[in-house]
């Protein structure tokens, strides 16, 4: 039981090891601290022969890290195995790599044996070789063939394979396994060559022990073991399992996991609820620890994931060691190189260089923890396509647009030009690396793309597509986008799960392709002129093209004003559209069409499942922890973004429980009481069973200053003054960490805004007559709290609701594009035919609960077009990667299934996910009243504006920029201070439409700082 383990660490036993090592005779030590037999497999791969023991006693538990501490500098290696509880303490993470205990892999259904075969020719010559010999299997339930097998085959294999006595297993533990299931054997004419332990356990066929005859490792190279694996795969199918679990394989790398295991398509995983642990440090880069890691790759944990470290050799080529030792399930690979030139003495430092001989300065465990082979990058991207084949873009041009991009990917850059196409990127390296540099191309250079976001899954991707005969030149998520097009074509996005904008370049076909996630947590924007299409992750590379003008689009302000954003495709900007999320854009030879390739979908109304709360509960708990380790999969810290309420704070405890280190956390603070969403309550770091370091970002009034700056990142799409306490806690967080998990999502997906509770007294509203109606949207709380609902409200009857979901979830104030444009910005709207702002909803959607029918609404229209837009612009601002767990697609079409009922009780919002996380969190926050992150002022009220507001509501300026009356806007100002009616975002569209004008139809940039 895992809270009995600290009981066995009350006491640390000390021994120190000294020897000669196994790889080059060098003199070494190892300090080993806890109890010898669980890491002897690690003393006896170490040193050449059986090296000198020294017991240096015992020291109590409380005292073991400052005893460490002491003896730092007594030897090359130190190996620590205790109870995590004690690590916890030890501060492990600071100057050790945990390693796991525990290490498997999981074969995957379907269990097709000739696709394997001819997929991997060891597989398929394994196989020829079992039917030359005529080897059969056969499954066995004798306890007497249970003792022969452990006997005669498993511990002599495990001696000659591993050369130590460390890695046999107790027959006990065998024994247990053995009786739910058997012994499966392969041989011939009664003699039994090979076989293992397996049981069924559930869809689950355990494999815990492998041997062949008397330990002969040449029967392994005839081909027995291949036909025990294949045996095991016919097992598997007969007995209805779907995955084939291969127990037994140690931290070492070579110890198996890069042999038959790999050819049978199995992804290394850990088993992390074993409750002790095994840390390792080393406190120099001497030659010792170089040729322990040579001789033995570690794998450690690392966040949410798994990674590798080892050592190439003098003369090595350190890609092919890292091909040798890539596996399926791994989240990194990191590869030291010896540094070129005479080999240091024992007592100096040895530098460790990354791949392609760059160097590294630290030594010792830092170097351990550098990310010397990236899986990840953040960055901006941006190109151009052409109708003509012999045109394509200058150097020059494709600079301009990479270089405006500049604060998404400050770390470099790079381009790609061909015949009629163009592309440029911006990297942000979440390490210091030189591969894996976008863009990337298949093996023969015709398919290349560029992509701005994460593929989560991309290891379990990895594995498929290496298994179906794709060949890998980089460790980067993004390669896998190209061979996925190769193995599906356009449909490769339905097997992404991340966030993504992505840019594909088919060079056979001359054909473009443009992706965008399925919630747009990712921008895209393109445009089409003069036989070219111009796309770019902001509207600020396009226009650096010079391919278009930035002349206003005035149905794209009209929006502005009506909704507090601009809806998808419009943008400010004539000519600019924003490929809507979950979509695909095809441009080929000047022709461009644009699909759909993912949409949420609700059940009918009366088609929901019946099951118990508690259920509902529990799955979304479980969907959601695995959203969050997904998102965890990172090359650097991730801290998380805390507003107080059960959101944010389920992803930071979720979080918490994942990851060894504490979660760095940053909260948004105000000094006024009306605006502090925290004032007098707790957050979840100030909670210490958490551990949670707990930042404070003090925001206020003087942040209105920051508005110009919103607007430039934002391009005027959202209302400014939304983002400027973003940008101040981005800021913040950039100090200290690259990525952040926020809680964004959970509203949209659980109906969590503050009008869904309206919902209840919303029908019966409609079953009055329509001047009773009439009467209740003239009250003053119905005009100030939802000022476009009250015309809907109020309006026929048909329809009624749906326009009234549309405009509540909006916050629309449909008469102040009227009473605040000017007279000729008016006429040019009545002139123009009105386009619908939004696609129409999917087949179906009539039947859907009307608390469904607004949820769409939020997740198509507000979600994409405001909440992810102004989180990207914000921390993408500062450099910083923004992840949204609830964004997960998968968790998604879960919350989707989940009735309205369940996600709304009593009037109280989210109420299914405050019932998953009860139990996880305090109880004053799972059941708090939501807490949004927002601007901490108003900065329309009661204060003096700053200079450049002044400034830009001036009758001089507004008449220079022509888009609105200043009569009209004095007299909305004048209202709103009034308490007369609420017009903030309407003023705030204003402000940020002329700031807008100044910075990007003007090119005044004196108002944004670098």
């Amino acid at each position: 039981m895992a809270w009995l383990a600290p009981l066995a660490d009350a006491v640390v036993s000390l021994t120190l090891y000294r020897g000669i090592t196994a790889r080059d005779g060098h003199p070494a030590t190892m300090l080993v601290a806890g109890p010898e037999r669980r890491v002897r497999w690690l003393v006896d791969r170490y040193f050449a022969s059986e090296p000198a023991r020294e017991r240096l006693g015992h020291v109590p538990a409380w005292r073991l890290a400052r005893t460490l501490k002491r003896m730092k500098s007594a030897a090359d290696v130190t190996v620590v195995r205790v109870s995590r509880v004690t690590a916890d303490r030890l501060g492990a993470g600071d100057d050790y790599l945990p390693v796991p205990d525990w290490i498997g892999m999981r074969i995957d259904a379907p269990f097709d044996l000739a696709a394997i075969a001819r997929r991997s020719h060891s597989v398929a010559d394994d196989m020829r070789r079992a039917r030359r010999a005529g080897w059969i299997a056969e499954v066995s339930h004798r306890v007497a063939d249970f003792t022969s097998f452990y006997r005669d085959m498993y511990v002599p294999f495990v001696r000659a394979r591993h050369r130590t006595e460390g890695l046999v297993r107790p027959a006990r533990r065998l024994r247990r396994v053995f009786r739910r299931g058997g012994i499966l054997w392969v041989g011939s004419d009664g003699m039994r060559v090979a076989g293992a332990i397996v049981a069924p356990i559930g869809d689950v066929l355990d494999v815990v022990a492998i041997g062949t005859a008397g330990g002969d490792l040449g029967w392994r190279k005839a081909g027995a073991l291949g036909a025990v694996y294949a045996a095991m795969i016919e097992h598997a199918r007969s007995e209805g399992c779907s995955v084939i679990d291969l127990h037994g394989s140690r931290p070492s790398l070579e110890d198996g996991l890069t042999r038959y295991k790999r050819k049978w398509g199995a992804s290394v995983y850990d088993r992390a609820d074993v409750p002790t642990t095994t840390l390792v440090r080393w406190d120099r880069m001497s030659p010792a620890v170089v040729e322990f890691l040579s001789s033995s790759p570690l794998l450690f944990r690392d966040g949410g994931g798994l990674s590798a470290l080892a050592v190439c050799d003098d003369g090595d080529n350190p890609t092919r060691t890292c091909e040798r030792l890539q596996l399926p399930g791994l989240s990194r690979m990191i590869v030291l190189t010896r540094a070129p030139g005479p080999r240091p003495a024992a007592s100096g430092n040895l530098r460790a260089a990354p791949l392609r001989g760059r160097r590294i300065r630290s030594a010792g465990a830092h170097c351990a923890r550098q990310r010397l082979k990236e899986r990840r990058r953040m960055c901006g991207i941006a190109g151009m396509a052409f109708r003509d084949p012999a045109r394509a873009p200058d150097s020059a041009t494709l600079r301009r647009m990479a270089d405006i991009l500049r604060h998404r990917g400050p770390d470099g850059d790079g381009f790609h030009v061909a015949p009629g196409i163009g592309f440029a990127f911006r990297r942000l390296a979440i390490i210091d690396l030189a591969t894996g540099d976008q863009p990337i191309a298949n093996e023969d250079g015709t398919v290349v793309v560029v992509c701005n976001g994460e593929i989560y899954n991309h290891v379990e991707l990895r594995t498929r597509l290496a298994a179906a005969g794709h060949r890998f030149r980089t460790a980067s998520d993004v390669e896998t986008i190209v061979h996925l097009y190769e193995e599906h074509g356009d449909r490769f996005v339905d097997h992404l799960r991340g966030m993504f904008a992505i840019a594909l370049w088919d060079a056979p076909r001359r054909r473009l392709l443009l992706a965008r996630d399925r919630f747009g947590i990712k921008p895209l924007y393109y445009a089409v002129t003069d036989g070219a299409l111009v796309f770019g992750s902001e509207q600020k590379a396009i226009l650096a093209s010079g391919a278009v003008t930035p002349e206003p689009d005035l149905e794209g302000m009209r929006q502005l004003l009506t909704h507090s954003r601009t809806v998808t495709p419009r943008t400010i900007v004539r000519g600019i559209d924003k490929l809507a999320p979950g979509c695909m854009l095809a441009w080929s030879c000047g022709s461009m069409a644009t699909s759909r390739y993912w949409d949420v979908s609700f059940p009918a109304r009366d088609a929901y499942e019946t099951r118990p709360d508690r259920e509902w509960a529990e799955g979304l708990r479980e969907k959601l922890a695995e959203s969050v380790r997904l998102h965890l999969r990172s090359d650097v810290p991730v801290g998380a973004w805390l507003s107080g309420g059960i959101d944010s704070s389920s992803v930071a405890a979720l979080m918490a429980a994942t990851v060894a280190d504490p979660v760095k956390t940053f909260t948004m603070r105000t000094e006024d009481p009306a605006f502090d969403e925290l004032h007098d309550k707790r957050a979840l770091d100030d909670f210490p069973e958490f551990r949670l370091e707990g930042h404070r970002v003090l925001c206020g009034p003087d942040d209105f200053g920051l508005l110009p700056q919103a607007i430039w990142h934002t391009e005027g799409q959202v209302l400014g003054s939304i983002a400027t306490g973003q940008l101040r806690v981005a800021r913040a967080s950039a100090e200290h960490v690259k990525v952040v998990m926020c809680g964004e999502g959970a509203d949209e997906m659980l109906g969590g805004y503050s009008w869904y509770p309206t919902l209840p007294l919303l029908e019966p509203l409609f079953m009055l007559p329509r001047a009773a109606r009439q009467w209740i949207a003239r009250l003053p709380p119905i005009r100030r709290r939802w000022p476009g609902a009250a015309g809907t409200i109020a309006g026929p009857r048909a329809m009624d609701f749906e326009r009234y979901s549309r405009s509540i979830s909006h916050l629309a104030t449909q008469s102040a594009a009227a009473r605040l444009f000017s007279a000729e910005v008016l006429d040019a709207l009545s002139r123009d035919a009105p386009s619908p702002e939004a696609p129409p909803p999917p087949p179906g959607f009539d039947a859907w609960h009307p608390f469904a029918r607004m949820q769409y609404f939020d997740i198509r229209h507000r979600l994409g077009d405001g909440v992810v837009l102004t989180l990207d612009a914000a921390t993408m601002a500062h450099s910083v990667e923004a992840r949204v767990p609830f964004l997960d697609h998968e968790l998604v079409a879960f919350c989707a299934r989940i009735p309205p009922r369940v996600k709304m009780r009593h009037l109280r919002e989210k109420y299914v996910l405050r019932r998953a996380m009860e139990r996880v969190l305090p109880r004053e926050i799972a059941w708090r009243r939501k807490s949004p992150m927002r601007a901490p002022y108003d900065p329309w009220r009661g204060r003096v504006l700053p200079a450049f507001a002044r400034e830009e509501l001036s009758e001089a300026r507004l008449r220079e920029a022509g888009y609105f009356d200043a009569g009209k806007v004095a007299a909305a100002l004048r209202l709103h201070r009034g308490d007369g009616e609420n017009l903030e975002h309407a003023l705030s569209a204003v402000l940020g439409l002329q700031l807008w004008d100044r910075m990007f139809r003007r090119g005044r940039l004196d108002l944004v700082r670098p």
